[in-house]
Formats: C-alpha cells, structure tokens, sequence
C-alpha cells in the first residue's frame, strides 16, 4: 500500500466509520526499526482545534514479525485513528485522555473494530488485538 492508497482508506474509513470528525491528518510509511506497527502523535492545546497530527505506518516491524500484508496496514491504520479520534472528542493529548477512558469506551473502540468489520474495510473484526 503507497502513501496515496492510505491516505484513500483513511478518508473512506474516516468517512464510513467515524463520520468524517477526524482533521486532515499526515501519513507517512516508515522503514526505520521499530516495536510498534504503527504510531499516532497529535500536538494540541487543550480546549483547542487539532493540529499537526501525524500517523506512522511501521512496513519494517510489519516485515520482521511476519505480518506485511494489506490487512495488517488497514488494521494499524484503524487503530491509529481511534487514538487520534479519541483526541478529537477529548481535545487534549492521546496520553493524557487515557485517563478519562470507561469500560463504555473500550466497547465502543470494539464496536469500530466490527462496524469497519462489517463494511468489509478489514478483515478481522478484532480491532484492538
């Protein structure tokens, strides 16, 4: 998946599944040696519109773990999305809003693991796994 492919699926997962409330958002793809598939950073200021949000895809932890395929980047993608989703409803950093999360939260980030399940824009329905 190029840089263009990804920035198609996030619009339509953007779209399809959050309802189009995720900002216009930087994707880079990363070959650098990593433990993660796939990093969000958002900078903002409480209280403030989201800017200078970032998405990283990791291609080389996907390849060392085994895992490279088009359906792992479309379930990392997703992911990273809930995290910067979560920073758009909160208004504040990712890390700082984990603190603010319910058990209510948790089904709901579960329940856009199976609403992009359904819409055939992944494969699994197990987002968080």
């Amino acid at each position: 998946m190029n840089k263009r492919q990804l920035h198609k699926f996030f619009d339509e997962v953007n779209t399809r599944v959050f309802g189009g409330v995720l900002p216009k958002t930087k994707l880079t793809i990363s070959f650098k040696p990593s433990d993660v598939f796939g990093q969000c950073f958002m900078h903002s200021k409480l209280g403030q519109n989201m800017s200078k949000q970032k998405i990283v895809i990791n291609y080389n932890s996907m390849m060392r773990y085994d895992v490279f395929n088009i359906d792992e980047i479309k379930r990392t993608l997703i992911h990273e999305m809930v995290h910067l989703w979560i920073g758009v409803l909160a208004k504040r950093n990712f890390s700082r809003t984990m603190n603010l999360i319910s058990e209510h939260d948790v089904k709901t980030f579960n329940s856009i693991g199976k609403i992009a399940f359904d819409l055939g824009l992944i494969k699994h329905g197990d987002l968080l796994a």
